[in-house]
């Protein structure tokens, strides 16, 4: 007597994403995240800085377009000081941000890879590589199965 299962699209989908974490995590998904230390997090989108930028009024950093899409939206008034800013030409690469960003996201894809890609549900390399191996071997019978 066999046993087939069946994965549905989003059953499927889930076993890629899963199988994909045991690589560790990009750079894309490390900025997706709420970074762990606030001050690497631009005001206006809550994510990590992105081509961080300093106001020229205050010297308030966030990120280039968030502040750049605010200053257009609402009349080239600071969001923190509420003072007037020239043109967005006078916003100032913040150096030193962006530095401490490409490092965190540098530290967080590395410590995602000595995790062994361990995720939330408590899952480690070991149970990834099993999940790889059953994927693997079922992938060509799954493929050919009619979905649900």
């Amino acid at each position: 007597m066999s046993h087939v299962s069946v994965l549905t699209p989003s059953l499927r989908a889930s076993w890629q994403k899963q199988v994909s974490r045991s690589k560790g995590l990009t750079a894309a998904e490390v900025r997706e995240k709420v970074p762990s230390d606030a001050s690497l997090a631009c005001p206006i989108d809550n994510k990590l800085f992105r081509d961080a930028v300093k106001t020229p009024c205050c010297g308030k950093a966030y990120c280039e377009e968030c502040i750049q899409t605010h200053l257009l939206e609402r009349d080239f008034i600071c969001p923190n000081c509420s003072k007037k800013i020239a043109s967005l030409d006078k916003l100032l690469a913040d150096k030193p941000m962006r530095t401490k960003v490409a490092d965190y996201i540098e530290k967080a894809m590395e410590e995602s890879k000595k995790d062994g890609g361990a995720d939330e549900s408590g899952r480690d390399g070991n149970t990834q590589q099993v999940i790889v191996l059953v994927i693997t071997i079922l992938n060509p019978v799954l493929t050919h199965l009619p979905q649900i």
